[in-house]
C-alpha cells in the first residue's frame, strides 16, 4: 500500500543521498537527534489494540545501576568542544573541560573517544552519521582527524576551529580557522587567554 511518505538519508558515511518512498501499509521513521527542527504541530498518535503474547522466557534482574545524569545537551549547545582520538587521558580531557567551561560551552566527542575499555566519555555523546547530529554557533575539534562519518554530524556549524598536530589531518581542509601543535601547549593557553579577557 502506497501511503506517500517519502524520506531522505545517506549511505556510505554521507558520500551519497538517496531518497527512499515507503511501500508499506506501516511506515517508522528513525530520525538522529538534532539533525532535524521539531515540528510546530503535533499528530495525535492512533492507537491500536493488540494481543498481548506472553514470553517463553522471563528474563531474571541481577543488578540495577542509575544511568548518569548529563549536565548538559550536546546536540543543543551553542558552543561545543569536541575531543577525538588525539585526545589521550584525563588531563587532556580536562583541558577541553576548562575551554569548553570557559566558553560558556560543552564537551562532546567523535566515536573513537568512546569505544573500548579506555573509553573517556559515554557513548551516546558521540558525534557523527550514527552519533548524534550539532549545530552549534562555534565548534572546535581537538585531536579530531576529520573522517566524514564524523564530519556529516557537525556539517551545520557556524563555525568550525580545528586544533590537530598533524598538520595532514582531513580536517584542516574543512574548518575556518586551523592550529597546528600540541594541545597541552595551545588549549589551556586558549582557555587562559579566555578567562583573562573575562577578568580584565
Amino acid at each position: 500500500h502506497d501511503n506517500g511518505i517519502t524520506a531522505s538519508h545517506l549511505l556510505f558515511g554521507g558520500k551519497q543521498a538517496v531518497v527512499d518512498k515507503a511501500a508499506g501499509l506501516f511506515t517508522v521513521l528513525l530520525i538522529a537527534r538534532g539533525s532535524a527542527e521539531p515540528l510546530v504541530e503535533s499528530v495525535a498518535p492512533k492507537v491500536l489494540d493488540g494481543v498481548y503474547v506472553a514470553p517463553a522466557a522471563v528474563a531474571q534482574v541481577i543488578e540495577r545501576r542509575n544511568k548518569p545524569v548529563k549536565s548538559a545537551n550536546v546536540s543543543t549547545a551553542r558552543v561545543v568542544v569536541c575531543v577525538g582520538r588525539g585526545v589521550d587521558g584525563r588531563e587532556q580531557l580536562d583541558h577541553c573541560c576548562a575551554l569548553a567551561q570557559a566558553m560558556g560551552g560543552v564537551v562532546g566527542c567523535s566515536r573513537p573517544v568512546t569505544e573500548g575499555s579506555g573509553a573517556l566519555m559515554p557513548g551516546e555523546e558521540y558525534i557523527g552519521s550514527t552519533g548524534i547530529a550539532i549545530k552549534p554557533d562555534v565548534y572546535i575539534g581537538v585531536g579530531v582527524s576529520g573522517q566524514t562519518q564524523h564530519t556529516m554530524g557537525m556539517i551545520d556549524s557556524k563555525r568550525v576551529v580545528v586544533i590537530n598536530k598533524n598538520s595532514d589531518a582531513p580536517f584542516f581542509r574543512k574548518c575556518d580557522y586551523g592550529i597546528v601543535g600540541n594541545m597541552d601547549d595551545i588549549v589551556p593557553a586558549i582557555t587562559a587567554a579566555l578567562m583573562g579577557a573575562k577578568n580584565s
